[in-house]
């Protein structure tokens, strides 16, 4: 059996990043990753319910809107 971690027992990176969804909406959102993610680099992630990065992976291109959006 396998017991879910707790944020008091995480050792790793939180980011408060501001976020865009592909529609182009931005919002705030903050997160826990194990992982140090590059500075200046665009990534799609996935967070579970509990605010912890299941997924990653780095992206070359955004949709027009989004990128448009990013650059402001």
């Amino acid at each position: 059996m396998v017991n879910p971690l707790k944020k008091s027992q995480f050792k790793g990176y939180k980011y408060t990043e501001t976020v865009y969804n592909s529609r182009g909406h931005s919002s705030k959102l903050s997160f826990y990753s194990d992982k140090k993610l590059a500075q200046n680099e665009r990534f799609k992630i996935i967070v579970n319910s509990n605010h912890f990065v299941s997924n990653y992976k780095k992206v070359s291109t955004l949709p027009k809107n989004v990128q448009y959006l990013a650059e402001k």
